[in-house]
């Protein structure tokens, strides 16, 4: 899939510096120092409140930190201009936004605006790049139907198609399978990955340990706002890292036949 003119992209990618964030004198993150490259996919993991949707918001300029510095290609993040890094960044958030009225079609299409512009037409590599990222995402049977219409999963896909045909630089999920089945779980990791494994810099929270052994090239874990753990899927899937970033005692098997490491709780 090739990008469309525009903005030239960024050198490296995502560099973050002792970078905090707190929320009514409670602190959400504190001290993140990450260097996140382009081919990379990098699973965020760790347990609920450990600031993995903070973090993945404040590379996405969502929020902006509250102390430190985070930067991106170079720059501050708060030096990009919106069209340059939406042309750079595609972002998926927890919570899909509503499409009223859109067809899976349109919501695609969406991911081509930062580089045509909001009244740009769409031209034939446009449109090709579009139905590219649906075949991708497996959402042409649907194509002409009403996002709001389709199941969780099925509009999920959609997002991810957007996603897909924004043909950004650096991709930012958040608990891009949670409403997938483990089917699809594992046909949109494998996207992912690939997608990475192209070129792309690839992160996204999950939830599921094992998933993100499987699927990603590094993984972040984050305990009480702070990174605890990073390494290579054999480096994190040990038991007693585990026993550090979830507070239970885990054990760590290798998957007959796949090689794969599963963890499972003692």
């Amino acid at each position: 899939m090739s990008r469309a003119s525009g903005p030239g992209p960024a050198q490296g990618g995502f560099l973050t510096r002792e970078v905090g964030f707190s929320v009514e004198g409670r602190p959400l993150l504190s001290g993140i120092s990450l260097d996140l490259a382009p081919g990379r996919f990098v699973g965020l993991i760790g347990h609920n409140g450990s600031g993995k949707s903070t973090l993945l918001k404040i590379l996405a300029r969502q929020q902006e930190a509250g102390s430190g510095e985070a930067k991106f290609g170079g720059q501050p993040l708060t030096a990009w201009p919106a069209r340059g890094f939406a042309c750079e960044i595609a972002y998926l958030p927890q919570t899909l936004p509503a499409a009223t009225g859109l067809t899976v079609r349109e919501l695609a299409s969406f991911g081509r605006y930062p580089w045509r512009g909001p009244f740009g037409r769409l031209t034939e590599q446009d449109r090709a790049i579009v139905e590219e990222a649906m075949g991708r995402c497996r959402v042409e049977p649907f194509a002409e139907r009403i996002v709001d219409t389709l199941s969780g999963g099925e509009r999920q896909r959609a997002w991810l198609a957007m996603l897909v045909a924004q043909d950004a630089g650096f991709l930012l999920l958040d608990e891009p399978v949670s409403a997938l089945d483990l089917a699809q779980q594992v046909e949109v990791l494998g996207l992912l990955r690939n997608l990475a494994e192209g070129g792309k810099g690839v992160v996204a929270v999950l939830h599921d340990i094992n998933m993100a052994a499987r699927f990603c090239h590094e993984i972040v874990a984050l305990r009480a706002g702070r990174v605890i753990r990073r390494g290579r899927p054999d480096e994190i899937m040990d038991g007693e890292a585990l026993e550090a970033i979830y507070g239970l005692p885990m054990q760590v098997m290798t998957q007959p036949g796949a090689g794969h490491p599963v963890a499972l709780p003692r």
